[in-house]
């Protein structure tokens, strides 16, 4: 018996062990996207290595345009829907939320940020005229990123002219190096105060003040809150 459960220990110690140095092995993750397809569709792939060169995870999906747009319409609408959920998002939380996100980003080893943009308006002088903006915008974002990110190597936001024709072509691709306790970490975080904490304070307020949310004056009741002539 005894023998058994040191057995027992013993395997479940060396599992809990190798799942730590799994956890903390050093993982590069490689995230594209672009529209290249002529079938109107937006290609997004993303994959994880560990080492640097064991391919762990692939996970690639295309999406329509009509149909990415109609996805976004209809999460614009239930965010619309749900506006209380956003009155609860207080100011301080909103910076803490966009505080955890600088944190996550900044926590990330980036080594490589690529965008390319082949822009046509239909017509030669606007064409023209908008890809110099763009270009001399991508050169001082390329410069605040290399600084804000820690890049290897500095950005490379390229903006080419389409005079002939009509189009939006792009590309993006972002590697990064990182760990699972890193992500684990900071996506938890995350979670947390964007729905969990929000939910509990809810829960809070429901025992509280007899299964309701509302923490205001009750205009229509009696007692110390009594409405002015109003029962």
């Amino acid at each position: 018996m005894w023998l058994d459960l040191l057995l027992s220990f013993y395997l479940w110690f060396l599992f809990l062990f190798v799942v730590v140095i799994i956890l903390w092995l050093p993982l590069q993750i490689r995230i594209s996207m672009n529209n290249l397809r002529k079938d109107n569709s937006v290609s997004l792939e993303m994959e994880i290595f560990i080492l640097g060169r064991v391919k762990l995870f692939r996970w690639k999906k295309h999406f329509l345009v009509t149909e990415n747009v109609f996805f976004l319409s209809e999460m614009l609408a239930s965010i619309a829907e749900r506006g209380r959920w956003w009155k609860e998002l207080s100011t301080i939380r909103l910076r803490k939320i966009l505080f955890l996100m600088y944190r996550f980003i900044l926590a990330l080893k980036w080594r490589q940020l690529d965008i390319y943009v082949k822009l046509g308006a239909g017509d030669a002088a606007w064409t023209g005229v908008l890809t110099g903006l763009l270009r001399y915008l991508s050169a001082m974002v390329s410069a605040d990123l290399s600084k804000l990110f820690h890049l290897e190597n500095r950005p490379r936001i390229l903006v080419y002219p389409s005079f002939l024709q009509k189009e939006t072509n792009f590309s993006l691709l972002m590697v990064f190096y990182t760990s699972g306790a890193v992500l684990i970490y900071h996506s938890t975080l995350l979670l947390w105060e964007l729905f969990y904490r929000s939910q509990i304070q809810i829960l809070r307020r429901l025992v509280k003040y007899g299964r309701s949310s509302y923490t205001g004056l009750n205009d229509n009741g009696h007692g110390k809150f009594k409405g002015n002539g109003r029962c």
